[in-house]
């Protein structure tokens, strides 16, 4: 058994050169690609107990982080929604809240103002990003 060298001529080198600077590349380039989490990802998510539901629609062409606050301003749920996707936010309880979203990209935001939830049966807001308030259907 002995040992065998490939050799390459010119042109054979010059490829495989290319190959891997190519495979290179790929790679680096794949590794940039920021993460997008999947819409639905808490960022902050607090105990909910109620039966209100807001459902939000992101219509815009980028990602956004709808944030839920409290009366006093204090984000209570902070949740990941892809452009052109929906979210259905459950379990919020009686309570007057407030509403905004940011562009998870460039960092815009809109405030949809306050909203609120009363009563023992379940409430249904709609919000879109593009709405100033929630409305009920």
């Amino acid at each position: 058994m002995g040992i065998k060298v490939l050799t390459l001529g010119a042109d054979g080198l010059k490829v495989t050169l290319l190959v891997l600077l190519a495979l290179f590349l790929i790679s680096a380039a794949l590794a940039q690609q920021p993460i997008r989490p999947e819409t639905g990802s808490y960022i902050r998510d607090s105990e909910r107990n109620g039966h209100g539901l807001l459902i939000i629609h992101n219509n815009w062409r980028m990602d956004t982080v709808a944030v839920l606050a409290d009366s006093g301003l204090k984000p209570l749920c902070a949740v990941y929604i892809r452009s052109r996707d929906s979210f259905n936010l459950t379990e919020i309880e009686d309570g007057s809240y407030g509403l905004t979203s940011r562009s998870a990209l460039s960092g815009i935001r809109r405030k949809a103002g306050s909203i609120a939830f009363w009563g023992t049966t379940a409430t249904t807001l709609h919000w879109s990003s593009r709405q100033r308030k929630p409305t009920r259907r």
